[in-house]
């Protein structure tokens, strides 16, 4: 179930060097849930990636949960067409086919949220594992007024 938007204005973009620079203003707090996985680096995050970090937590953090009251939001989509020329092919005739979607993060920027009635220290140990998933350096954050065992 690899992420990419059904309907665009257009098929393919220029390329944006401008679009990665800075820290994330908009989004760098867990605003719906207790916990939060944050960016530290400028990137692309391709949509394989980020399918593999959602399974990751579907298996380890909500294994066996019964409770109606954890849940988890992804924050991100990717939206950005990245095209590649096939190796071979000779210059000109056009800009080349899709390759893969992916989503440009900046700096400070949250990935995903939880929300978990589980021990913290557990949490921890399995965010830790999905810090591995992810080509770049990355924090977790919890709410201050929530206080977890």
């Amino acid at each position: 179930m690899l992420l990419f938007p059904k309907k665009m204005k257009f098929r393919k973009y220029q390329k944006q060097k401008r679009r990665f620079k800075g820290i994330s203003s908009n989004y760098y707090y867990p605003k719906n849930e207790i916990i939060g996985i944050k960016v530290l680096k400028n990137f692309r995050l391709e949509n394989n990636q980020i399918e593999s970090m959602r399974r990751f937590i579907q298996r380890k953090l909500f294994r066996k949960s019964k409770n109606k009251k954890n849940s988890f939001n992804i924050c991100i989509f990717p939206d950005l067409p990245i095209t590649s020329k096939a190796s071979g092919t000779r210059m000109g005739k056009g800009k080349g086919s899709i390759k893969l979607w992916c989503f440009p993060t900046t700096a400070g920027r949250i990935l995903f949220e939880l929300k978990i009635r589980k021990s913290f220290n557990l949490i921890k140990k399995h965010l830790k594992g999905l810090q591995t998933k992810l080509p770049v350096f990355c924090k977790i954050i919890i709410k201050k007024k929530f206080m977890l065992n």
